[in-house]
């Protein structure tokens, strides 16, 4: 009875000790930790001498021992093996190895020799001694299965008997152990993805903070340094702690240095060496398969121990100075860059690092190629500001001489009228007398040709004030000498003033739509009597025959002087240009080759001068024209006209 006791206080405790496992498996996801607590578990309650914990890695084509029960009997086994139990592997092509044999067949091994489960890889010698030493003498192995697949297994040893009535519970043990590393592997994935996740959101904050620092200022100089002058604080989690520009000019292939991280950097630098590192160059070998520029072209990127390695072409600075540089800044390793625009090298970009070469991952490589793609556009971006700004300054300069020259041109224009003016009051003066018989009787032939002439230099006249009117203009020189005026009147002597001409032309009419309110605006009457003329006399030029129509619309704030003719029209797309200067209608040359191409530029200075508007509106070529000049009553004051 009392044997039967001891069995059931036995399976009791048996069955404790799973529910402990259970209880450890959640209590942790840290996969060592749980694993050493199970096998120590194990041991403890079975009794045994020890156990080992091996698992299948499937890239390696290798089965790990992973851990190993804390007892004296394996410590004193260890101390025959000299390197620690956890670095032993099997390989998985090991066929007479029966941990390979459990994981395979996946069923249960046992077996009476420690050799048979450990050799290779320990020696079958060793194995002997080791299990001579912790007197074992039965040894069972038991696959780990998750999901019908064979992820490890467990090596327990006992001194006597056989493992038959634990079977059950040690396969409820693995069973525990298969869930335990599937949930810690699932933990440490995610954990993982979680840091790769953080490590790739921090890399692309820097970037773009770097990014933001590129496009933040473009003056001469400033935008490399200021990126490079980031790359401590922004790359630093990377371990990263300098950063240079080099320069390529493509005609010396020199390398020359643009920019380098400053502070910390360049106060290392210049307790090395008193040499002026801006003025150094370095040599690039174009054609030199193994060279610098090959490998960069190939689209390379180079790792560096011992950056004097790529001084030897440099002028000045020695291999012993680059390597006392390269201690102060306390730079191990390096990568080297090519910064590229439109295929072709304009610089090579050295980022410097405080880890070993060995510690540069493909994830350094990668973020370097995206900052220097960067560096490359901050580049392009400086020199198209430094050109622009260039081509600015020369503009601005050929501006002012323009400028120069017009106003030279202005005064030329406006002493020349005012110098012909003279003798032309005088000629006029004469022919007149001439005229007026003050010299003599005249004959009729005579005075043709004397009224022929005095026609001309009235023309000349006109021409020579149109010419005055312009340069006035454009020198801001023309003022306005406003009152109130009676449009009415004004347009009436304008009339008055083309009656010899419609004489003439016995096919055109001239009527004036006078309107029923009066009329009063405040303008410059010799200037507006100049507006309203120079249009209607524009209108009698290109109105063949038919009926030339002035109309005043008074309004409360406004008055509206609108001339309509029915003759020739213009095209609807010269109607915007017509009042530019030198512009004339297509059609204009051919009825009247006389045109100056002013009249209309200084009817709308003249008008924009008084604060109001003038237009033009035509449906068309043979369909007439209707010009409009607007002058509104409520204004200030203006005083000078400008081009």
């Amino acid at each position: 009875m009392s044997v039967e006791k001891e069995k059931l206080k036995s399976t009791i405790k048996k069955q404790h000790a799973i529910l402990h496992i259970s209880k450890v498996i959640v209590s942790s996801l840290e996969l060592d930790d749980i694993l050493q607590k199970i096998v120590d578990e194990v041991v403890s309650t079975y009794k045994y001498y020890s156990s080992a914990l091996f698992l299948v890695n499937e890239e390696e084509k290798k089965l790990y021992s992973v851990t190993v029960s804390q007892t004296g009997y394996v410590k004193r086994a260890l101390k025959l093996v000299k390197e620690p139990f956890t670095s032993l592997f099997v390989e998985l092509n090991s066929k007479d190895n029966l941990l390979v044999r459990s994981v395979e067949t996946k069923k249960v091994i046992e077996n009476n020799k420690l050799a048979n489960f450990l050799c290779p890889p320990l020696k079958k010698w060793v194995a002997d001694l080791m299990q001579i030493t912790t007197q074992t003498n039965r040894l069972i192995a038991i696959p780990i299965i998750y999901k019908d697949r064979a992820i490890g297994t467990i090596l327990f040893t006992k001194d006597k008997g056989d493992f038959a009535d634990d079977i059950v519970l040690l396969k409820t043990f693995t069973d525990l152990i298969a869930t335990a590393i599937n949930n810690a592997r699932l933990f440490s994935q995610t954990q993982q993805q979680i840091k790769q996740l953080d490590e790739k959101a921090r890399d692309l904050e820097s970037l773009l903070d770097l990014s933001a620092v590129a496009i933040g200022k473009l003056e001469a100089g400033s935008v490399i340094q200021n990126v490079l002058d980031a790359v401590p604080k922004k790359f630093n989690h990377l371990g990263y702690v300098a950063g240079a520009f080099l320069e390529l000019n493509q005609k010396t292939n020199e390398l020359k240095l643009n920019a380098l991280t400053d502070g910390k950097v360049i106060v290392s630098i210049k307790s090395v060496t008193k040499q002026k590192l801006y003025n150094q160059r370095c040599m690039l070998d174009k054609k030199d398969p193994e060279g610098l520029y090959q490998k960069l072209i190939h689209d390379e990127c180079i790792y560096f121990e011992d950056a004097s390695d790529f001084c030897s072409s440099s002028k000045g600075i020695t291999k012993k100075v680059v390597n006392q540089i390269q201690r102060a800044v306390g730079v191990k390793s390096g990568l080297i860059l090519a910064v590229t625009l439109r295929g072709e090298i304009e610089g090579v970009l050295i980022m410097a690092s405080r880890k070993d070469i060995s510690e540069i991952t493909k994830r350094d490589e990668e973020i370097m190629r995206t900052f220097a793609n960067q560096l490359g556009l901050a580049f392009e971006n400086l020199q198209l500001y430094e050109k622009l700004k260039k081509r600015i300054d020369e503009l601005n300069e050929a501006n002012e001489r323009l400028k120069t020259l017009d106003e030279v041109k202005t005064n030329f224009v406006s002493i020349a009228s005012h110098q012909l003016r003279t003798p032309i009051s005088g000629v006029k003066g004469y022919l007149s007398m001439l005229m007026e018989g003050d010299f003599g009787k005249m004959t009729d032939k005579q005075k043709e040709v004397i009224q022929l002439n005095l026609a001309n230099i009235e023309r000349l006249v006109k021409l020579i004030d149109l010419f005055l009117d312009v340069s006035k203009i454009e020198a801001g020189k023309l003022v306005l000498e406003e009152q109130q005026c009676d449009l009415v009147a004004l347009i009436d002597d304008v009339v008055h003033e083309f009656e010899n001409q419609l004489a003439i032309r016995k096919h055109l009419s001239l009527e004036f739509k006078k309107p029923k309110k009066k009329s009063s605006v405040l303008c410059d009457e010799e200037r507006m009597h100049h507006v309203i003329a120079n249009i209607v006399d524009n209108a009698i030029k290109y109105t063949p025959e038919g009926t030339i129509t002035i109309s005043l619309d008074v309004e409360e704030d406004k008055e509206i002087v609108t001339v309509k003719d029915t003759g020739i029209g213009i095209a609807k797309d010269e109607t915007s240009r017509l009042f530019e200067k030198f512009v004339r209608a297509e059609g204009g040359y051919r009825h009247n080759a006389n045109g100056s191409g002013l009249g209309l530029y200084i009817v709308k200075k003249f008008v924009e001068g008084h604060g109001g508007k003038v237009w033009v509106k035509s449906d068309g070529r043979g369909k007439g024209a209707t010009f409009g000049v607007e002058l509104t009553k409520k204004r200030e004051k203006l005083k000078e006209i400008k081009a």
